[in-house]
């Protein structure tokens, strides 16, 4: 294969996922405190989100390529 053709693969597979997906999210949890069957626990959600920017770029750099 082409190392452009391996290259535009890529950049399709890049925006695709930009397009589809979003962002990443993940949720940390801490054990806070326990005293004897009470726990107490505290739960953090995180978020990291890829903007719509990058992908539209990908997305018309593999329509230019």
């Amino acid at each position: 294969m082409k190392p452009v053709a391996i290259v535009g693969i890529v950049l399709i597979v890049i925006g695709i996922i930009g397009f589809a997906y979003g962002g990443l999210g993940w949720t940390t949890e801490k054990k806070d405190a326990q005293l004897g069957l009470l726990k107490l626990v505290a739960r953090r959600v995180m978020e990291s989100p890829f903007p719509r920017s990058p992908a539209e770029f990908v997305s018309l750099a593999e329509l230019c390529w």
